[in-house]
């Protein structure tokens, strides 16, 4: 059995085979070489490597001596996530595309900070609202009908919390549409505070210089509680 390790010509390594001792490899060669690769014998101790290779660069192949034979060379540890290996160079790097990518990625994990956030209970007098952007438009409906009728209907005992407990109702129609109006701005000014410092995270994303500072940047803090 024969090893080998397929790469291309700056020495990335596509593919890790074998094939039989028989082979026509004037042949193999040239099928390679018609899609821009080349052959590198390797040991069956190295196919394990070159077989990881093809997915994570950790070994490439570069020529040697003046025959210029391709040899498998081990590639320096990758030095995190977002680094990409150069295989002129021998060396890795962040290119501005991978930087964007972590960029994006944090911008992500503001967005899900940011949603969390908004899916904080509401607690008021004892009633609790597990989703309290979904109350919003409760409460800005039930300020039309009050508005529109000026009573309090029959049949209206507050809004029930999901724990349970009501809201008990204002003695007048003005005072009970005043109170979902305060409920309203409660809301809306946490939504707002959470979209604030939704903004101030992604502008310090957005000023990171280097990857390392993407992936410092800690998106947790600030946020109200």
């Amino acid at each position: 059995m024969l090893y080998r390790a397929i790469h291309t010509a700056v020495g990335e390594i596509m593919l890790a085979t074998y094939v039989d001792d028989s082979i026509d490899t004037a042949a193999e060669a040239a099928a390679y070489a018609a899609q821009g690769l080349s052959v590198c014998p390797i040991t069956e101790a190295e196919y394990p490597d070159a077989v990881a290779a093809v997915n994570d660069d950790s070994w490439y192949i570069d020529y040697v001596g003046v025959e210029e034979t391709p040899t498998m060379f081990e590639s320096p540890p990758k030095p995190g996530e977002y680094y990409v290996f150069d295989f002129v160079t021998h060396t890795w790097g962040v290119p501005a595309e991978q930087l964007s990518r972590a960029k994006d990625d944090k911008y992500a994990a503001i967005s899900a900070k940011y949603r969390e956030r908004l899916g904080q209970p509401y607690t008021d007098s004892g009633a609790t609202f597990n989703d309290r952007i979904e109350l919003l438009p409760l409460l800005r409906a039930m300020i039309d009908v009050l508005e529109f009728t000026e009573t309090i209907p029959a049949w209206w005992d507050g809004f029930r919390g999901d724990n349970g407990v009501y809201l008990t109702p204002a003695g007048t129609w003005s005072g009970e549409r005043d109170a979902c109006v305060s409920r309203v701005y409660a809301i809306e000014l946490y939504r707002m505070n959470c979209k604030s410092v939704d903004y101030v995270h992604r502008a310090a994303v957005t000023a990171c210089a280097t990857v390392e500072d993407v992936l410092a940047y800690d998106v947790t803090t600030g946020w109200p509680t």
